[in-house]
C-alpha cells in the first residue's frame, strides 16, 4: 500500500472502490470479467473512463520495470479497464466463449 495505506496514488483514491479490478495477469483479468454481469462491467467502465487521461499521464512518468507499487496497482486497474472497454462499448460477442480461451497463454506470462 502507499505511505498512508492507500492502494493507489492519492490523486486516484476515488478509484479504490474498484480495487477488485486490480488484477496483475491477463488470464486472471479474463477469468474475472468472463462471468460478471454487463452492469458491473459498465459501472467500472463509467467510473474509470473520465480518469483515463489523468491515469495515463501519471503512469507515463515511470518506466514499466520501476513503477512504485501504488502506480503498478493503478496500471493493473487500467489494463482491466482497457480489456473490458470493447465489451461495454460494443456488447458481448456471440461467439466469444465458444473457444476455450484459457488454453492460450500470453507470451509475456509464459515461464522461460
Amino acid at each position: 500500500m502507499g505511505e498512508g495505506g492507500e492502494l493507489f496514488p492519492a490523486e486516484f483514491a476515488d478509484l479504490e472502490v474498484h480495487r477488485d479490478w486490480v488484477v496483475p495477469t491477463e488470464r486472471e483479468r479474463l477469468e474475472r470479467r468472463k462471468d460478471l454481469p454487463d452492469a458491473e462491467l459498465k459501472t467500472f467502465y463509467d467510473a474509470f473512463l473520465p480518469r483515463m487521461e489523468d491515469v495515463v499521464r501519471y503512469l507515463n512518468q515511470f518506466p514499466l520495470d520501476r513503477m512504485p507499487d501504488d502506480a503498478r496497482r493503478l496500471f493493473d486497474l487500467a489494463k482491466s479497464f482497457m480489456e473490458i472497454a470493447i465489451t461495454v462499448e460494443r456488447g458481448r460477442s456471440p461467439v466469444g466463449w465458444r473457444v476455450d480461451v484459457f488454453r492460450f497463454r500470453p507470451m509475456h506470462e509464459r515461464s522461460a
